[in-house]
């Protein structure tokens, strides 16, 4: 077994390169798919995050500020969620195909769920964007 060749498995052989530029970890990270990933699974998590802090506090009988503490969590997850959303580009076949292979219910959830966040707060920009997503998303999970 030449240990060379494993290697060039993951970094088509470059190893001597500083520049991780172009590997497989940063192919995988930059892929439509991920990004949606990443953006469905901050949406979700966040609301599964805050039924268990509730759930800790009421066992715990601690005064805690559960609105506050949800508004201000709620601007960081949704504003970072939309870093990875808004690098989707409707009009790219690879990133449509993306859309498709991703799994409906769940990221449909995330996006309506986006939708109210920022209608609340008047960013019509990122509804337009997010709304054009969906309804992508609607033509895959209706055929």
């Amino acid at each position: 077994m030449n240990k060379d060749k494993i290697f060039e498995l993951f970094e088509n052989g470059d190893m001597a390169s500083a520049n991780p530029k172009g590997t497989l970890v940063e192919k995988i990270l930059d892929s439509p798919y991920n990004k949606i990933g990443m953006f469905t699974k901050l949406i979700i998590n966040h609301f599964t995050f805050h039924k268990k802090l509730k759930k800790f506090f009421k066992e715990e009988g601690t005064e805690f500020n559960m609105e506050k503490v949800k508004e201000a969590s709620q601007y960081t997850v949704f504003n970072r969620a939309w870093y990875y959303i808004e690098q989707i580009d409707v009009k790219n076949k690879d990133h449509i195909k993306a859309i498709g292979e991703f799994e409906c219910l769940t990221f449909n959830k995330a996006l309506q769920d986006s939708i109210s966040h920022f209608e609340d707060r008047e960013e019509y920009e990122r509804c337009a964007h997010l709304f054009k997503i969906k309804e992508i998303v609607n033509t895959f999970e209706n055929s």
